[in-house]
């Protein structure tokens, strides 16, 4: 279900001038689960490739885990899962992120939720001192959604000036797939192969997840 997250009062808007980041959060409250060390975003110092600020995702210590990754099985000797994401801000238009929650707690309820928009730095270029502005809402966050691609639900990041919250069980699955998305939404095509405890084949019957309830709007 969707829900909000609490957040301080309306900024000025973001621009495609404007560095940002945005954290997602995962938690499985059933076993006490939770995931917060995960961030995607753009930087001028960042490519749609490999760079400095994305960070590889240590596999799980135990075989009681609950992680967010972004998987990238098509960068060559650096291929794996990542715990940071960032793109350069010429995609403002249009962009797009793959992550996936995996968790040990396969037939658990998971809730995944985001917290920003939290701006870097203000000037073209990073030529200034990076300043950082923590939860801003504005007309860019409306231009962003998530999808299940294990169900196809498209869901928006913000509703009414309020961050939303997804709720969805993992259904005998490992491994949930999602999309974090700016601009035009397209219809995605789940991964052809991820680690499951039920058939890949069996997706039709993979239940949707359900929208929290909405927060405190902002002031």
């Amino acid at each position: 279900m969707l829900g909000t997250n609490a957040f301080a009062e309306k900024k000025e808007s973001t621009t495609v001038e404007q560095e940002w980041y945005m954290r997602l959060i995962a938690e499985v409250p059933s076993e006490q689960m939770r995931d917060r060390g995960n961030v995607l975003g753009q930087l001028y110092d960042s490519s749609a490739g490999k760079d400095s600020h994305d960070l590889i995702e240590l596999a799980p210590f135990g075989e009681i885990y609950l992680t967010i990754v972004f998987p990238h099985p098509e960068w060559g000797d650096d291929a794996g899962d990542y715990s940071s994401d960032y793109h350069h801000p010429d995609a403002y238009n249009e962009d797009e992120w793959i992550f996936q929650v995996k968790t040990s707690a396969t037939n658990s309820d998971v809730t995944l939720r985001w917290e920003g928009l939290n701006v870097v730095s203000t000037s073209w270029g990073g030529k200034k001192p990076k300043k950082k502005e923590e939860l801003v809402i504005d007309s860019f966050l409306e231009r962003m959604w998530v999808e299940d691609t294990a169900t196809g639900e498209k869901m928006p990041v913000v509703v009414d000036g309020k961050l939303q919250t997804y709720t969805f069980n993992m259904n005998g699955s490992n491994v949930r797939e999602f999309r974090w998305g700016i601009g035009t939404y397209t219809k995605h095509v789940p991964s052809a192969v991820i680690e499951t405890k039920k058939p890949v084949e069996l997706i039709e019957s993979v239940k949707p997840g359900k929208l929290g309830k909405p927060g405190k709007p902002i002031k």
